[in-house]
């Protein structure tokens, strides 16, 4: 760990982060924390916040409201620590396209005032098998990604902020990726991993924390990811929610005024029927967990 002084075990923690462009709400104040030596999935489909949230810890964006700390300190005032401990797919790529992969790497090293260990890049760079001579402009799609991934791992980060990085990747290459994640966590590494791809994060991540229209509605275990069930539940009167979550392997995620439920449950929804069968059920929704936002994704909805 860079910052020995550091107890926390939190290296990235968000308390009530929110972010508005106009009228359009895309964070909607929601809790975050990533610890040391934890790989945090971030799933959810495009368009649910992932990439907002990974620029406003970076603070390429500014929240609209809530705090951030990155090892402690706070982004907005400490560019440094981001500087010199976080690992990101840097985005400038798109404007540098011109130079080779080792050029653009030398700038970063320039702009970053030095220090990178060249024959570690170079590592990188052959075990993701990219040539670092040919401009990239003339690359392809998951060629590219490579720049941005070894860029992202060169300086040996402490958090890494990765945001779709097997994008565009082959399958062999794609878990070469997964194990350099894994490289960073067995040093005690913290890495948010982000990503629409309910499999990928069942593989790698700790925990997972599942986004949607920019809430986290549950952090969860990935067996759970596979095995549980989301139900949204309406009922025509107030409910005692200990009914509810007396049932075993039900989590009460939201409740609002005892009438409207969010819940996550593993297992079979039996259990949760006959309690239910004694409520006035105005509206019940049912979605699995391990793909949401994916075309095969299993929805059913009822009322009564």
């Amino acid at each position: 760990m860079i910052f020995s002084v550091l107890q926390d075990d939190e290296a990235i923690s968000a308390r009530a982060l929110s972010k508005s462009y106009g009228k359009l709400m895309a964070l909607r104040g929601f809790d975050l924390t990533v610890r040391h030596g934890e790989i945090f999935g971030f799933l959810g489909p495009d368009g649910a916040g992932k990439t907002t949230t990974i620029r406003c810890l970076l603070d390429l964006v500014r929240p609209s409201g809530g705090t951030v700390r990155i090892l402690g300190v706070d982004p907005q005032t400490e560019h440094g620590v981001i500087r010199n401990h976080v690992g990101y797919l840097h985005s400038l790529l798109d404007r540098d396209e011109g130079f080779t992969a080792r050029q653009l790497f030398k700038h970063f090293d320039v702009l970053r005032g030095g220090g990178m260990d060249w024959a570690f890049t170079l590592m990188l760079a052959d075990r993701l098998e990219l040539t670092l001579d040919k401009p990239i402009n003339s690359l392809t799609k998951g060629n590219k990604q490579k720049v941005r991934l070894v860029h992202a791992f060169m300086y040996k980060p402490e958090v890494l902020l990765l945001d779709e990085p097997t994008q565009g990747l082959d399958p062999r290459m794609k878990e070469v990726v997964l194990n350099m994640v894994r490289e960073v966590k067995e040093k005690n590494g913290a890495v948010l991993y982000a990503s629409n791809q309910a499999r990928e994060i069942q593989y790698i991540a700790d925990r997972v924390g599942v986004l949607r229209a920019g809430e986290v509605m549950d952090v969860v275990l990935p067996n759970e990811l596979a095995e549980g069930w989301y139900a949204d539940v309406v009922l025509w009167d107030a409910c005692d929610p200990a009914k509810i979550t007396q049932i075993k392997g039900v989590r009460l995620v939201e409740n609002e005024d005892n009438k409207c439920f969010r819940l996550h449950i593993v297992g079979e929804l039996d259990d949760l029927f006959r309690v239910l069968a004694t409520c006035r059920v105005q509206r019940f929704e049912t979605e699995r967990t391990a793909l949401p936002g994916a075309s095969n994704k299993r929805r059913s909805s009822c009322s009564f």
